[in-house]
C-alpha cells in the first residue's frame, strides 16, 4: 500500500531519472507503485494528461514489446501515490478500453505525438495501456 508517509521523498536506487522535463504543453508527474514482487516502492517519472479531475497516463514503455513495470506493479495494487507540482496525493488507478480508450489515447496524443508511432511499433504483441488515475 502507498501512503504519503511512507514514500518519504522516493530517492531509492530503484528510481527512476527525469526522462521528460515539464513544459507548459507536456506535463510530467511522478508516479509511484508498490513494487509486485518485492513490495518495495518504485517512482517514475510519466507524461500526464487530464479528462476532468481525474489524470490519464499511457503505459507505452517507447513502443517496446512489453508493458512496463510500473503498470504491471499497479495492476497488482491499483493504489497509487501520484505527484503533480506540488501536489501529491493517493489515487486509484484502472486500465480504460473502448470508447474510453480511443477518446483519451487521443486527448494523449495530442499532447505527445509519439505515442501513435509507439502503438504502430507495438501492434503485433499489445495494445499500450490508457491509465486512469483518480485521486482518492
Amino acid at each position: 500500500m502507498v501512503t504519503l508517509a511512507t514514500s518519504a521523498r522516493l530517492t531509492s536506487k530503484h528510481s527512476q531519472p527525469d526522462l521528460f522535463k515539464p513544459s507548459t504543453e507536456t506535463g510530467q508527474d511522478q508516479l509511484t507503485t508498490t513494487g509486485r514482487k518485492s513490495l518495495l516502492l518504485r517512482t517514475t517519472p510519466l507524461i500526464y494528461g487530464c479528462d476532468s479531475d481525474d489524470y490519464i497516463v499511457i503505459a507505452s514503455q517507447g513502443g517496446r514489446p512489453a508493458h512496463p513495470g510500473w503498470y504491471l506493479n499497479l495492476q497488482e495494487n491499483p493504489q497509487v501515490e501520484l505527484q503533480v507540482g506540488a501536489d501529491i496525493f493517493v489515487a486509484t488507478a484502472a486500465t480504460v478500453g473502448g470508447a474510453s480508450r480511443a477518446h483519451l489515447w487521443s486527448l494523449m496524443t495530442a499532447i505527445y505525438p509519439p505515442y501513435d508511432a509507439y502503438q504502430e511499433k507495438t501492434a503485433a504483441t499489445r495494445e499500450i495501456p490508457v491509465v486512469v488515475l483518480k485521486r482518492d
